[in-house]
């Protein structure tokens, strides 16, 4: 049982998508989230983004990424194609923002539970990194075990005792 369930979670662990490809696709997923909601006419584009890597809980049915974007804005329209040259404002506004997702084993950031906050540099207060910390907390939570519910019973009372191991 043991083998079984160590090769099915080797498995799903070959198919997560390279390092360079999840911090793209994460990062973008946050610039154009930020660009649909700010009210301003120009676009952000990014700045830096700290490294976006995956945590993943033995036996779960996904992986959670944290990360943190700075966007800056541009003298571009928001309608301007992503691969247009936008120069960054030099007095331009700047946005600090906090994403985290909760991503399936398919990979799909798309479809992910997410969390994405941006205020600017001066707003970043405890408080608000307090509320951060806890919105990626309940993401991260809403990632579940393989196995729940009656399957894990059965599965409980059919195994012998030393065969148990902590679900982590």
């Amino acid at each position: 049982m043991k083998s079984l369930l160590l090769a099915l979670l080797f498995c799903v662990g070959a198919m997560v998508a390279s390092t360079d490809e999840v911090t793209r696709e994460a990062v973008d997923i946050v610039v154009k989230y930020f660009n649909s909601i700010a009210k301003i006419p120009k676009a952000f584009r990014l700045e830096s983004a700290s490294p976006v890597t995956g945590l993943r809980k033995a036996g779960s049915a996904g992986t959670y990424y944290a990360f943190d974007v700075i966007v800056k804005q541009t003298n571009c329209p928001k309608t301007a194609p992503a691969e247009q040259d936008c120069s960054i404002l030099p007095n331009g506004l700047v946005r600090v923002c906090k994403a985290c997702f909760a991503v399936r084993d398919n990979g799909n950031f798309d479809n992910a539970q997410r969390y994405i906050d941006c205020t600017s540099k001066e707003g970043l207060n405890q408080k608000r990194i307090d509320w951060m910390t806890r919105a990626c907390e309940r993401v991260q939570a809403s990632i579940k075990p393989y196995f729940t519910g009656a399957l894990t019973v059965a599965m409980l009372l059919s195994s012998p005792k030393d065969d148990l191991e902590p679900i982590v």
